[in-house]
């Protein structure tokens, strides 16, 4: 896959502590089942609710994120956007048109694609990832599995 022209491009964000097995990736964003523009993939995570427990490190305050549920959004470890999705966030960040979410990063990818397709300025289309990635590091390295 190395050196062909794609059509469809994608920024692939990864934890530097996981192991991406990028054929693997490659087969699931340039598969039948992504969408060219609009494209949220990872292990999408519906209906997470905000930590509220000050003492937690993910702790979120009611009045920076008062709802009781997050937007689905793709858990941090490995997650990609289409090439439509990554300039949209980097315009209306860069003008200052979404308000900060200074709480986790991943969460914060999901908050900010739902207030850019509820203003109408994109299609997200969440897509989950074909194989769910494993989470449990002694398990995945002894198997020889790669996220």
């Amino acid at each position: 896959k190395g050196g062909e022209r794609l059509a469809r491009q994608f920024l692939i964000k990864v934890d530097d502590d996981s192991f991406p097995c990028l054929d693997k990736i490659a087969d699931d964003l340039f598969g039948p089942d992504i969408p060219p523009s609009g494209a949220y993939w990872g292990h999408i995570i519906p209906l997470a609710q905000p930590v509220r427990d000050q003492g937690d490190r993910n702790y979120v305050p009611e009045s920076a994120y008062p709802s009781p549920y997050y937007p689905p959004y793709a858990q941090g470890m490995a997650y990609a956007l289409s090439e439509d999705l990554v300039l949209g966030l980097g315009d209306a960040l860069g003008s200052g048109s979404l308000p900060a979410f200074p709480y986790a990063e991943d969460v914060a990818v999901g908050v900010h694609l739902r207030s850019l397709a509820a203003g109408g300025l994109a299609r997200v289309v969440p897509v989950q990832r074909a194989v769910l990635m494993p989470t449990d590091f002694p398990a995945r390295c002894l198997a020889g599995a790669r996220v």
